[in-house]
């Protein structure tokens, strides 16, 4: 069997122990270059998802990678200035879904919280190239969230189909098809809008990535639920069944020699 550090129980003054900041400070110290990741609307297996922080991580020196629960994920790295670097980038996509990245923090939950903004790719198909640049880009795409980003083939000219930009957009926003601006003539745009990745919520239990209608706990919950009750209808049928017949059987005990029914 690995054994790790040896423990051993301190004598207590009484019942109640008191945890100090001098008692964790090391651990603090120690977790300080680890950041806690999760995939909005999926929940990768580990070796995917190590997979894929190795590919856009590899050259900061990715030191672990642990899964503390279903879909979140622990990352640390050999230096505090790698794992800074990692938190200032910020935005990722891992199948076209956000991923969230956060410092770890000795408060922090280790869990996935819910989102009220997040960032998702669109795409702005036959968008006029002479729209392409910084300013314009910015505005025509502000009407379908906060712009933060353009996708290096939009920005380098290189993939003419459509214009590719990073939006952040409320999770409880209704997602257009289309959006309108006025040119620099004074007519009228209407330009089509593609999302990559719409941020569907779960209605009932917040979880990303399906509707309630989609939803395999709740569904799993409904099948339960109408299996009691049919289980119920049945054990009531069959109650009623039997106080019916012992009614009968009483109504005959009831009866005198004649064949007249007492009342």
């Amino acid at each position: 069997m690995e054994e790790g550090e040896d423990l051993k129980r301190e004598t207590l003054v009484n019942s109640n122990v008191k945890i100090t900041l001098e008692d964790i400070h090391k651990e603090v110290e120690y977790w300080k270059t680890w950041i806690v990741c999760y995939v909005l609307g999926s929940n990768p297996p580990q070796t995917a998802i190590e997979g894929y922080f190795n590919r856009i991580w590899g050259g900061l020196e990715i030191d672990k990678v642990a899964q503390v629960h279903r879909g979140v994920f622990l990352v640390t790295f050999h230096t505090l200035e790698s794992r800074t670097k990692v938190v200032e980038d910020r935005v990722q996509m891992f199948d076209r879904k956000s991923v969230i990245v956060k410092p770890w923090q000795p408060e922090i939950e280790m869990k996935k919280e819910i989102m009220e903004n997040i960032p998702v790719w669109i795409r702005l198909p036959g968008l006029n190239v002479k729209y392409w640049g910084k300013q314009a880009l910015e505005k025509i795409a502000g009407l379908v969230g906060n712009p933060l980003k353009a996708y290096k083939a939009t920005t380098m000219k290189e993939r003419m189909t459509f214009a590719r930009v990073l939006v952040e957009v409320p999770i409880n926003k209704v997602f257009p098809d289309t959006i309108m601006f006025d040119n620099e003539h004074g007519h009228i745009v209407e330009q089509d809008v593609k999302f990559e990745w719409k941020p569907i919520l779960c209605t009932k239990y917040k979880y990303f990535g399906h509707e309630l209608k989609e939803c395999r706990k709740y569904i799993r919950e409904e099948t339960n639920n109408t299996a009691l009750a049919r289980e119920e209808e049945a054990k009531n049928g069959a109650e009623n069944t039997s106080n019916g017949e012992h009614k009968e059987n009483s109504t005959v005990m009831n009866k005198d020699a004649t064949g007249v029914e007492k009342y």
